[in-house]
């Protein structure tokens, strides 16, 4: 259903018509195929597994709705269904038949533990108010309000919410990130990270920003929130991983040789289209992998442990190794640092940051860097920014230091 048909009456301006928009995202995860995973299945499976379950889904949909209603795809894996004469709830129970009928569906690619069902966004209007931009708008806000929910449910858009401002928020960063995706916007910059012992700059940490329209440059905080929730994060990360690969490659040409972390979303642990992404681009210079170091939060592998040590497992055998970022503010057991296929560990800031002033920072600290080195493991102090915690570091053995008192993230590297 395109824009120019929903802005039509069904059945000519005259007639009052009590209407719905549904527009739902299909759900399929763990439990779920929302909007997001629909593309890591068109990644993995391919485009014609990922049109041919979009194809089972419209019709199943179809079967639900009455001769006198529409549908169409509306883009990607979202269809819309206009409901004529239909109050609230009866627009509810379509919603809901809609759901019973996609959780029957079998399908090869899905596995036996999936199911797919849909977040459903739900619009009242009538003839009188058939502003088709408006409407989806709207119908946006409710879908992702149902989404929020945990997905396969709905959601009815009212007035009022508080939330028509975070979504138009969120569909301009969207814009954004996707248009600094195909016009190579987003940029790098590195921060360096010192080897205590030797007091001598060890590697740096690759850190993605955004060019902005004017020149200027936009910091993580005011995208990532959206390059997440949206799945775009995922494509974030292969673009910086190329960028860094890039980088690292000029270096080499040019003499000199320097290692770089590069951080990975969560959402990338269960990637396959990454780990074959870095499969091509290592094969391709393989001496490159044992300066590459990927950081993920220690919250991010506890969420899925098993699958986080799968990927780690397969991306170490390429050579590369792995950093636990954050660590301390999430589950904090140092059962994981033990369990984990990580080479260095990084103690999140807030344990550095007032580390000269607070005696149970210290504690935590020292105790931190004893088990990680027992466990054959080195130790990474960020936010450090001034000599006191430098030194105060260095006694409890820690390896390596991160802060504005080491140096501040730049575009170039001295």
């Amino acid at each position: 259903m395109d824009r120019q048909n929903i802005a039509r009456p069904l059945h000519g301006a005259s007639q009052p018509a009590s209407s719905f928009i549904i527009r739902g995202g299909r759900n399929c995860n763990d439990r779920y195929l929302d909007l997001d995973a629909f593309k890591y299945v068109n990644d993995v499976s391919g485009h014609q597994a990922g049109d041919a379950l979009l194809k089972i889904v419209a019709e199943e949909v179809a079967h639900v709705a009455r001769t006198s209603d529409r549908i169409g795809r509306l883009g990607g894996d979202e269809l819309g269904v206009l409901l004529h004469e239909c109050d609230s709830a009866g627009a509810v129970q379509v919603a809901e038949k809609i759901n019973r009928r996609l959780a029957e569906i079998k399908f090869p690619g899905l596995g036996a533990n999936h199911r797919v069902s849909a977040s459903i966004g739900i619009v009242v209007f009538s003839a009188a108010k058939m502003n088709a931009e408006l409407l989806l708008t709207n119908a946006d806000i409710a879908m992702y309000q149902a989404k929020s929910k945990g997905g396969g449910g709905w959601h009815v858009y009212s007035e009022g919410e508080g939330v028509q401002e975070r979504m138009q928020n969120r569909l301009h960063w969207e814009e954004m990130i996707n248009r600094a995706l195909a016009n190579d916007g987003f940029i790098v910059h590195y921060q360096p990270i010192l080897d205590i012992a030797s007091r001598k700059v060890s590697h740096f940490e690759a850190l993605v920003r955004m060019r902005a329209g004017d020149g200027g440059v936009v910091p993580p905080g005011m995208f990532m929130e959206v390059a997440e929730s949206s799945g775009l994060i995922r494509e974030i990360d292969r673009h910086v991983t190329g960028m860094v690969l890039a980088r690292m490659e000029l270096s080499r040409r040019a003499g000199r040789r320097y290692r770089f972390s590069i951080n990975l979303s969560g959402v990338s642990i269960n990637d396959a289209s990454l780990l074959s992404f870095l499969r091509e681009k290592l094969a391709q210079r393989r001496d490159l992998a044992g300066d590459v170091v990927f950081e993920i939060t220690e919250t991010a592998a506890v969420a899925d442990f098993a699958a986080a040590r799968r990927f780690m497992g397969a991306v170490r055998e390429l050579g590369c190794t792995f950093s636990l970022d954050d660590f301390g503010v999430g589950f904090s057991s140092f059962n994981y640092v033990k369990q984990l296929p990580v080479d260095y560990v990084k103690i999140d800031g807030s344990f550095v940051r007032s580390l000269v002033d607070s005696q149970d920072d210290q504690v935590f600290v020292e105790a931190l860097s004893k088990v990680a080195h027992g466990f054959g493991k080195k130790t990474v102090a960020e936010f450090v920014e001034d000599e006191r915690a430098l030194n105060m570091l260095a006694s409890f053995g820690v390896d390596y230091a991160q802060g504005y008192f080491i140096g501040k993230p730049a575009e170039e590297i001295p």
